[in-house]
């Protein structure tokens, strides 16, 4: 097993990986759709949290709103960097990347719009730093701002069964061929999923590199969302619960 920084490696690969960018690059204007409506609403710029790899940061800049980027990942940014450099300059003017924690970070000024993407809320593995992310968001929204998340369905077989095992190949934008193996594993009752995932390069059939990357989740029920939204000071303005084909749910909430 190589020694890596696991954190490197999967901002590298993280935009053709199926558990990750994949997915949202299959269902990216559907998913973008969500935000874009909510920026369309809100004047100034949209303060967004999980940057990952800037597949709604750089769509809102080209769409003309300016966005304040927070990623407590500086390889995530070094992606997103080199895709900007791509970007005409107007786009490139809107984008302005933070490093930081998304549960201390705190502007000068406030905002009318926030927004968290990608599941962002569930990376948070811990009930406690979930609500004080949203007590963190309340406190950058001005009065009657507006926060917007979306996040995945609870996987309710790997709830029942406690562990579930899959296998997939992708290939990356540069050609290299991987073999991803996935081990779910499920601690019900603080409602923590375990997803280990093993990449190995392969070459002729054969793997010349394995990469490890560990990742926990803490997954949500829509109804303790709105119970938590409620006791961090908002008012749950809609809940989507059939988000991208009942894959995930989408919320909008209101800074009372």
């Amino acid at each position: 097993m190589k020694k890596i920084d696991y954190d490197s490696f999967l901002a590298r690969i993280y935009d053709d990986s199926p558990s990750f960018g994949k997915v949202k690059i299959n269902n990216l204007e559907r998913m973008n759709a969500f935000y874009m409506e909510g920026a369309k609403l809100c004047e100034g710029p949209v303060l967004e949290f999980g940057t990952a790899t800037g597949m709604l940061t750089i769509q809102l800049a080209r769409e003309g709103y300016k966005v304040h980027s927070v990623d407590i990942s500086p390889y995530m940014h070094e992606v997103v960097r080199e895709k900007i450099e791509k970007e005409e300059k107007h786009v490139s003017d809107n984008i302005t990347l933070i490093l930081g924690d998304a549960l201390e970070y705190r502007h000068s000024e406030l905002y009318n719009m926030i927004a968290i993407p990608d599941g962002l809320f569930l990376a948070i593995a811990d009930q406690e730093q979930q609500l004080t992310l949203l007590h963190n968001c309340n406190r950058n929204l001005n009065k009657g701002g507006r926060l917007y998340l979306d996040i995945f369905q609870p996987m309710e077989k790997i709830i029942y069964d406690r562990k579930l095992s899959e296998c997939t190949r992708f290939r990356t934008k540069n050609g290299e061929l991987y073999l991803m193996t996935t081990n779910y594993t499920v601690d019900p009752y603080p409602q923590i999923q375990y997803c280990n995932f093993v990449y190995a390069k392969m070459n002729k059939g054969k793997a010349i590199e394995e990469f490890k990357v560990n990742i926990v989740y803490r997954y949500v029920y829509h109804s303790e969302l709105e119970l938590m939204l409620k006791h961090c000071g908002f008012k749950v303005i809609e809940i989507d619960t059939a988000y991208i084909d009942n894959r995930g749910f989408a919320v909008i909430a209101e800074k009372i």
